[in-house]
């Protein structure tokens, strides 16, 4: 796992999709373009369902499938690993996207060109957390240095979960899961 890493937690998120709006707004992003997204899960049935929500945006994987995907060059890793998309050699083919397991690269249709989080490096750079970590009103949200992160929320961290299936891409990011986000019947509900 690199170095840094996003932390979510699963078990005091609420979906208000505050990081997703702060994101939008800090990157100046259309209606139908979103760098980080807040989905809903639902699982069970009367009398004990059960709800839960994953805020997710790129992992910034160590072995990211969008970087090979990527027949221009336009995906690389910066020197400190974060995956970063160079707009100016991008050709809009949408490959990256279909490699992503994560869903976590946007496609501009106005501009023909995909887009992801960059870690608000601009942000990183001056001391200061990614927009989405700094608007979770329920601090769901974290960004750091990977031993911190696990010092700081304890055992139970995972970097994967079944609703995205194996993945061969080692996300940096360290999740603290309710025990429902691993019921076999989880689907994705669209409200």
């Amino acid at each position: 796992m690199r170095e840094t890493a996003f932390f979510f937690d699963m078990t005091a998120c609420t979906g208000c999709h505050a990081c997703e709006m702060a994101c939008k707004d800090a990157h100046d992003l259309p209606p139908a373009v979103s760098y980080r997204t807040v989905r809903g899960f639902e699982t069970g049935t009367y009398p004990t369902p059960g709800v839960f929500y994953y805020a997710g945006g790129c992992n910034h994987c160590e072995n990211a499938p969008c970087i090979a995907a990527c027949g221009s060059g336009a995906i690389r890793n910066d020197e400190n690993g974060a995956v970063l998309i160079d707009a100016e050699r991008c050709i809009g083919c949408g490959k990256c996207l279909k490699a992503c397991p994560f869903g976590a690269i946007a496609f501009d249709r106005e501009q023909k060109k995909a887009g992801k989080c960059d870690l608000c490096a601009n942000l990183l750079a001056d001391g200061e957390p990614p927009v989405c970590v700094a608007a979770c009103p329920n601090r769901c949200l974290d960004f750091g240095p990977v031993e911190e992160l696990e010092r700081k929320y304890g055992p139970g961290l995972t970097r994967e979960l079944p609703l995205f299936g194996e993945t061969p891409c080692t996300p940096s990011r360290l999740v603290k899961p309710k025990p429902i986000a691993f019921a076999p019947d989880a689907r994705e509900k669209r409200w």
